[in-house]
């Protein structure tokens, strides 16, 4: 049975020893859609495990978006999604990769930073181990404009077999001429990193409710 458990409490994933395949890259703009796979024509990185995309995409006028898995990344970070867009609407960007072969012995961190001039950016981290997406991260930034960074652990029970990783970046622009530039990455913790950011969101908790009680 899998547990998702947000900031940092269960048991460990990790990858130690892992192969990468099936990297691909989508945006999506109202009735307009890309999908780039490793190695496409379209891909301006010809090696594997990375996939880099410019052009426009309906209302949007300029993208340039590139996405990195391990192993061509070094660890700690696993994947790597960055991008930079100018125009207007709501623009979608999806980086998926499946990873084989793990050795879990480490958790996860989801971390996304940036700016933005428009009213938003989105970014959801999805796990599959075979029965489907599940969202296990959730960040975004809701306020225009934008600078800075945002993180969050993820912890989960041991796995067994290949899982995908799944990048969800949303961006929303309502007027032309807004700009959003971010980067977002997965990465794994050791697990002494891991109890202490556990342990100063309970030190937090208890500073909380000291301050209640005065």
């Amino acid at each position: 049975m899998n547990k998702w458990i947000g900031m940092g409490v269960g048991g460990a994933l990790a990858l130690m020893s892992m192969s990468a395949n099936a990297l691909t890259l989508t945006l999506e703009q109202g009735a307009s859609s890309v999908t780039i796979a490793d190695g496409d024509a379209s891909d301006l990185i010809a090696g594997a495990n990375a996939i880099s995309w410019a052009g426009a995409i309906g209302t949007f006028s300029v993208n340039v978006s590139t996405t990195i898995s391990y192993p061509l990344t070094a660890l700690p970070v696993l994947m790597d999604l960055n991008s930079v867009n100018l125009g207007v609407g709501t623009l979608t960007i999806t980086a998926e990769e499946t990873f084989t072969d793990l050795v879990p012995l480490a958790s996860l961190l989801a971390t996304i930073g940036g700016t933005t001039s428009g009213e938003g950016i989105e970014y959801d981290v999805y796990i599959n181990t075979g029965s489907g997406d599940v969202l296990v991260s959730s960040l975004d930034f809701d306020t225009s404009p934008y600078a800075g960074s945002v993180s969050e652990l993820l912890a989960e029970e041991i796995l067994a077999g290949p899982y995908t990783i799944k990048q969800v970046v949303t961006i929303t622009h309502s007027e032309p001429g807004q700009l959003t530039s971010f980067d977002a990455e997965v990465r794994e913790v050791s697990e002494p990193a891991s109890l202490a950011l556990f342990g100063l969101g309970l030190l937090g908790m208890g500073a909380l409710r000291r301050r209640k009680s005065a």
